[in-house]
């Protein structure tokens, strides 16, 4: 039996005309970059949003910007079980991209969330409650490197969040890991993938072959 409960809320946007010759401070460029003046760093910051026009602008290239964008769809791990032998639910889904395989080659080039100032080298994605096959609905921002080899690829690494932790136990529990190298023949990857999940962390050199 499915219960359905609905919710009233209302979202507020606030606009605000920029005259010629006004100073806003606090702001960051699309890369996240300081735009002067920057007076307060416990300000929360204005940021410039990048454009997707929908025909080509010809402007000049000021600067150099490789992104890709990830969007997560969905995961099945209903016949995953955690350590305990607890069936694995509130599963949580971690995101990074690895400039090697141990944790250290972790790149801080992840965009964060729309209050974070800085990249970061992980993202996690909202946890549904209860759900072992749950789905996204995240875009995951990364900026990549300017040059990119067979070592980089994605990490995903799966767990299940305890509500109600025993005493002295871990609240978040890995159970699962898969990967994706970002590079295919030499190519940059692109399109949508449906990749296998393991259960045990992979052996070394794992980055170097597509998860099977």
């Amino acid at each position: 039996k499915q219960c359905y409960i609905s919710f009233l809320a209302y979202i507020r946007f606030e606009f605000n005309q920029i005259h010629p010759g006004d100073t806003v401070d606090c702001c960051l460029d699309p890369q996240l970059n300081r735009l002067k003046p920057y007076t307060d760093d416990t300000k929360r910051p204005i940021k410039e949003l990048l454009e997707f026009p929908p025909r080509e602008i010809n402007l000049p290239h000021t600067f150099y910007r490789n992104l890709l964008y990830i969007y997560p769809l969905t995961v099945n791990l209903s016949n995953l079980t955690t350590r305990g032998s607890t069936s694995a639910r509130n599963i949580a889904v971690k995101i990074q991209l690895m400039g090697g395989e141990e944790e250290i080659f972790s790149l801080a080039l992840i965009y964060g969330k729309s209050s974070g100032l800085e990249m970061i080298k992980e993202i996690y994605l909202p946890v549904v409650y209860h759900s072992k096959s749950p789905s996204f609905y995240d875009e995951v921002k990364i900026r990549l490197p300017a040059v990119i080899d067979e070592n980089h690829h994605l990490f995903f690494t799966f767990s299940h969040i305890s509500c109600q932790p025993k005493e002295n136990a871990p609240v978040e529990i890995p159970i699962g890991y898969t990967w994706l190298p970002l590079l295919n023949n030499n190519q940059l990857i692109h399109g949508d993938f449906n990749l296998p999940v393991a259960c045990e962390r992979p052996p070394h050199n794992y980055s170097l072959v597509p998860p099977t």
